[in-house]
């Protein structure tokens, strides 16, 4: 698992506006409060997720370890004391941010949760889906809300019982995806009636033989139900290191037939002494815009352990193929550029970090 402090979200501090074209606006002025800090006092908290409905209701979601093999301590979850570590906790604001409820339990459970995702459905802009891995064969769930997050109700969306890490999740009109990486192949997991029952697909594709170990990181579903994931594949086993290709898979018939295309290809990330699973290696956002437009953001370099670029493309084609990449970012050379953010909407509005 590729951990990510709650401190991540403030740090994004880069925020364009991309038309039609490919061609790059002025920056924006900056327009964000002061940063409000979320969950307990002494947590120890990991890999957040955040969304936001129609309404107004912002949802941030997020791991938190009660204990830290590295010595520091977390707290106890007052809402569910016996929440082993880590678990997932919730945290709501029912006025845009200004400000929130207390942090607890998303779904309270013996075992430990892992890798969290949370969204709203795309279409009806309030029901929530939250994702996540749990127990030691990281059984993966999919709890759904339909009253702004005061109840989930969880599902066992596979019965593959082996190691799986990392996961990417979509909704929208009640028809939910989740993909997930299992032992050198990918797999989806698909809902047509709200995450009440689930079918999961046979692999995506081998991935072994094709792009190698492949982490999920980015999901969308445009307005026609055709359904976009994005996907960062390393050539070196074991840890999901070395050269990456960064490629995006596409379902138009609710999971029955997939395809692939190729977006770029990414040399070795620098090296970091500081263990676990691929850590500074490139990944990929996604989005699509009312118009049927796919937009992909990644980190990546053509020199070997360079430092990474932010680039941008996209497709008006349904993925089938990608303009050139664009360098988006500002930071003079040198800088080393990770974890991509990317949301779209309406006629080509498209707000990356």
């Amino acid at each position: 698992m590729r951990r990510r402090p709650i401190t991540t979200a403030a740090a994004l501090a880069m925020c364009a506006v991309l038309g039609a074209s490919t061609a790059l606006a002025a920056p924006p002025a900056a327009m964000f409060t002061s940063q409000f800090r979320l969950g307990f006092e002494l947590g120890d908290d990991w890999e957040p997720s955040v969304a936001a409905d129609a309404e107004g209701h912002v949802y941030a979601l997020w791991t938190h370890y009660v204990g830290f093999e590295g010595g520091a301590t977390g707290e106890v979850d007052p809402s569910c004391p016996e929440c082993p570590s880590p678990h997932q906790v919730i945290q709501i604001s029912n006025d845009g941010g200004a400000t929130w409820g207390e942090p607890h339990a998303l779904v309270p459970s013996e075992e430990r949760q892992d890798d969290p995702q949370i969204v709203v459905d795309a279409g009806d802009g309030v029901t929530v889906y939250a994702a996540y891995m749990e127990g030691d064969k990281s059984s993966m769930f999919v709890a759904r809300s339909g009253d702004v997050g005061k109840t989930f109700e969880p599902v066992l969306v596979e019965e593959i019982q082996r190691g799986l890490d990392k996961i990417a999740l979509a909704a929208r009109d009640g028809h939910v995806y989740l993909v997930y990486h299992s032992q050198q192949k990918i797999w989806a997991s698909v809902s047509h009636d709200e995450g009440k029952s689930w079918t999961v697909s046979q692999p995506v594709h081998n991935t072994n033989s094709t792009f190698g170990v492949s982490l999920p990181s980015g999901a969308a579903i445009d307005e026609n139900g055709v359904a976009y994931f994005a996907w960062n594949g390393a050539n070196r086993p074991g840890q999901a290191k070395g050269t990456k290709t960064l490629y995006v898979t596409r379902t138009a018939d609710g999971g029955a037939t997939w395809t692939t295309s190729i977006v770029d290809r990414s040399s070795e990330a620098p090296p970091c002494e500081c263990g676990g699973w691929d850590y500074w290696g490139s990944q990929m956002a996604i989005g699509v815009d009312d118009e049927e437009r796919v937009y992909v953001l990644w980190n990546a370099t053509s020199v070997s352990e360079g430092p990474h670029r932010m680039r941008f493309a996209r497709s008006t084609n349904g993925g089938q193929t990608w303009s050139s990449p664009v360098d988006v970012s500002a930071a003079p050379a040198g800088g080393n550029h990770l974890f991509p953010a990317l949301v779209s909407t309406g006629d080509g509005d498209v707000r990356i970090a």
